[in-house]
């Protein structure tokens, strides 16, 4: 009875019932509750009850091991949350992991004019696939295509989706039934558990392991040739390194055994090094070097290294990027139209010899000192923050209400948006200086200098909402500048 009361008038409070799952409530009775309607009105009811069957599910799972459910209110919190975090959709955070290309928070950041491109396409029509003179069927990619051959001399260019689409597609097109030469060394794991030997699988292609895991010479490669061979594949390892007693064949020697063999030579260079740039390590292979050590054809992506958005990069002969293009796996993998604009901005950057200016490049060559000073500042706006919510709860347990914005008194010097701060040092007062006109030190100036310099900053964290800044009246106690106080007895900036 007291269940069927409690689904009848939506009320998810009684918990009876000598069984724990007898205790569960139903999905419609935590939607009909007051807490469910409101949610329903935020976040729409399909995604309210997914989430509710979600966490209800995880409740009767804990059930069945004993556990006693959780009261109804904290049900519906755990819902709720899901329900959250799935309708705020994706979140811009800090990424303070030490990895500048973090797979988990998207790779490489776009500059600001290549997200703007991508923006313009995606809000209407662009000229993607229709060439705008003769009105005929272009190809989506051929502006980037153009872009990649005339930097990097190869024959032809082929965009499509991601990296491991281009080495997907490669190998579907040239080697499916036949034998891909690769050293043990190089099966390497490309991340998500998706590896090479998975990728040649997929691909139709039969795995050929040569050499051992640290050593690999070019004599492994030839005695391994058959008839049945279709290409030699060199995997450069980009997230991990084989050191001490290692060796194995570089691109050049590894291009002549196939140019004898009559195969192709396939090099999958991972993160996307167009051309030799500073900041560089002298193990990462470019595009151009590859391409002019004889490598037939080359994949890389394009949100590595390169500094664009997702993609994955094909250069190399023209016959053999050819038939990559007319395989239909080819459709299957395409850039939609947001990639292909922003990819066309970061090749336009590179043409213009600005590529150092990107993003990725930035972080990668950022100074260790300048690193350590914006980690100390997020460190401090966290403190700020973590402060005033511990405030703001403290006050809340006991029944008050904190806040940080100003609330002047009238006729109260100094109750509205004046902040004191001071500074001495073996009991002097650093700010001050008798030779100065305004008895200002030159460390009161830089510290002045500073507060205006970064007050978008200060202001961010301590001062977000309007309330903080409409009392600057004058008449109504609140400062218009930043002066000296010299009637002030303490040592103060006010």
């Amino acid at each position: 009875m007291a269940r069927a009361e409690r689904e009848r008038t939506g009320n998810a409070t009684p918990n009876a019932g000598p069984e724990p799952r007898r205790r569960i409530p139903s999905v419609d009775a935590l939607l009909r509750s007051e807490p469910g309607r409101r949610a329903i009105g935020t976040f729409g009811r399909p995604l309210v009850k997914h989430a509710l069957s979600v966490t209800l599910e995880q409740v009767r799972e804990a059930a069945e091991e004993g556990a006693m459910p959780p009261p109804d209110d904290e049900i519906l919190a755990r819902a709720l949350a899901l329900a959250s975090g799935t309708a705020s959709g994706l979140v811009r955070v800090i990424n303070a992991t030490g990895v500048v290309l973090h797979t988990g928070l998207g790779r490489a950041p776009l500059p600001e004019r290549a997200a703007a491109a991508a923006a313009r396409a995606g809000q209407g029509y662009v000229d993607l696939e229709v060439d705008r003179e003769s009105g005929a069927r272009g190809r989506r990619s051929t502006r980037a295509e153009r872009l990649l051959t005339s930097m990097t001399g190869a024959e032809d260019a082929l965009v499509v989706n991601n990296g491991a689409a281009a080495l997907l597609l490669a190998l579907a097109s040239l080697a499916r039934g036949k034998g891909v030469l690769v050293s043990r060394g190089e099966l390497i794991e490309i991340g998500g558990e998706f590896r090479i030997p998975d990728i040649l699988a997929a691909s139709g292609a039969r795995l050929v392991e040569v050499g051992t895991t640290n050593r690999t010479r070019a004599s492994d490669y030839r005695s391994a040739l058959t008839d049945k061979t279709a290409l030699i594949l060199k995997v450069h390892p980009s997230n991990y390194r084989v050191v001490g007693f290692a060796s194995t064949p570089s691109a050049k020697d590894l291009a002549a055994i196939a140019r004898k063999a009559d195969v192709p030579f396939v090099y999958d260079l991972g993160s996307g090094l167009l051309e030799r740039v500073p900041g560089a390590t002298a193990d990462e292979p470019s595009a151009a070097d590859a391409l002019a050590d004889g490598a037939d054809l080359i994949v890389f992506s394009g949100d590595k290294l390169l500094g664009g958005p997702q993609a994955g990069i094909v250069l190399g002969r023209a016959e053999l990027v050819e038939r990559l293009r007319r395989h239909p796996i080819a459709r299957a993998v395409r850039v939609d139209k947001m990639q292909v604009a922003a990819l066309e901005s970061v090749l336009a950057q590179h043409a213009h010899g600005r590529g150092s200016e990107l993003p990725v490049w930035t972080m990668i060559r950022e100074p260790p000192a300048h690193v350590r000073h914006r980690a100390d500042a997020l460190a401090m706006a966290d403190h700020c923050m973590t402060y005033r919510l511990i405030v703001k709860e403290v006050a809340a347990w006991h029944g008050y209400y904190a806040t940080f914005m100003p609330k002047p008194l009238f006729g109260e010097n100094g109750s509205g948006m004046h902040t004191h701060m001071s500074l001495f040092k073996g009991g002097r007062n650093q700010f001050f200086d008798r030779r100065d006109d305004y008895h200002l030190s030159a460390t009161a100036k830089a510290f002045i200098a500073g507060l205006l310099t970064h007050a978008r900053e200060i202001s961010a964290v301590l001062a977000q909402w309007v309330n903080s800044y409409k009392r600057l009246i004058p008449g109504y106690e609140a400062p218009v500048y930043i002066a000296w106080s010299p009637g002030n007895r303490s040592s103060r900036l006010s």
